[in-house]
């Protein structure tokens, strides 16, 4: 298999050529030759991640949300980006990398702490959500933990990631998703 975007506009129908030229991709060359009977499918790039809404709850503060960045990967060397608001009331994300070790074990690290990507066997996401509005009886003071990442009240000496201390109502989610890899 081969990932490159065609450089033109092939006329539907038939057997087409499709036109690859190194100035949209890495490599202009192909792995092997390919048969009629070869499937082309599309791609896209997904990003996803917390941000401002640009909204504010009845106390005039700000609502975050997760989004979701995709780039349709058309055939022209500007990325087609379309960012769409999916679930607001996300104050943090955060994902571990389970990457297999040579002797069959699984260590979770951040993106920039994985060995060898090939060797990613899952992924591990977690989600603080909180309420828009203040619902709790109590203050919120509590130190959330998110897969490592400590997520502290404001004014918590040496914390990196801090959240309001308000009548929010908070929770954490988390999942372990197996993915495929080669």
């Amino acid at each position: 298999a081969d990932i490159l975007r065609i450089t033109n506009t092939p006329a539907g129908g038939g057997i087409v050529a499709l036109e690859h030229t190194a100035t949209s991709n890495t490599f202009a060359d192909l792995d092997a030759p390919y048969s009629e009977d070869s499937r082309v499918h599309g791609l896209e790039s997904i990003a996803y991640f917390v941000a401002n809404t640009g909204r504010v709850n009845s106390r005039n503060e700000p609502i975050r949300a997760l989004y979701r960045q995709t780039d349709q990967l058309t055939n022209t060397a500007v990325p087609t980006l379309v960012v769409e608001e999916l679930i607001e009331g996300i104050e943090s994300m955060q994902i571990l990398y389970g990457e297999q070790l040579a002797n069959d074990n699984v260590r979770y690290v951040t993106a920039n702490n994985v060995a060898d990507f090939e060797s990613v066997r899952n992924i591990k996401i977690g989600l603080l959500v909180s309420s828009n509005n203040e619902v709790s009886p109590t203050l919120d003071n509590t130190t959330y933990d998110l897969h490592g990442s400590s997520i502290a009240p404001e004014g918590t000496a040496g914390a990196a990631t801090t959240h309001r201390i308000d009548r929010r109502l908070r929770r954490v989610f988390s999942t372990t998703v197996n993915i495929r890899n080669r």
